[in-house]
């Protein structure tokens, strides 16, 4: 597991890795979308070029449908899974909330949610960047 460009450079460093990948099996790219749609793409595209052909790729994103992705990353015609096509079913036990926090404060609201409006011992926290 590594970022695009992480993984480009220990492919270039790191010589001997082609004895361990050729064994490869799955190449799994998540936020697919993300990295489509930025300066990652050359970086995915390299290390589609530089690992077995015959493997299988999977594509995960939660936001992206008909992406644009390059046909060299298959060997068969791509099946799409859509969840959207459903009826978006959320379990009775399941509570969601969101806010919209001035990037000044998002250290200390965070905080403040972990530590005192917490009603579980578990959440995941989604945010649009990390700092």
């Amino acid at each position: 597991m590594a970022t695009p460009a992480r993984f480009v450079d220990f492919l270039k460093t790191h010589h001997t890795i082609q004895e361990y990948i050729h064994n490869l099996k799955y190449f799994v790219v998540d936020e697919a979308d993300q990295i489509l749609n930025t300066n990652m793409r050359p970086d995915l595209e390299y290390i589609n070029s530089a690992l077995p052909k015959k493997k299988q790729t999977l594509f995960y994103s939660a936001t992206v449908h008909n992406a644009d992705i390059p046909k060299s990353y298959f060997d068969n015609e791509p099946l799409e899974i859509d969840t959207y096509k459903d009826p978006i079913k959320i379990v009775k036990t399941l509570t969601q909330k969101y806010m919209l926090v001035p990037q000044y404060i998002t250290d200390c609201t965070l905080i403040y949610l972990l530590t005192h409006l917490s009603d579980s011992k578990m959440c995941i926290i989604f945010a649009s960047k990390c700092l």
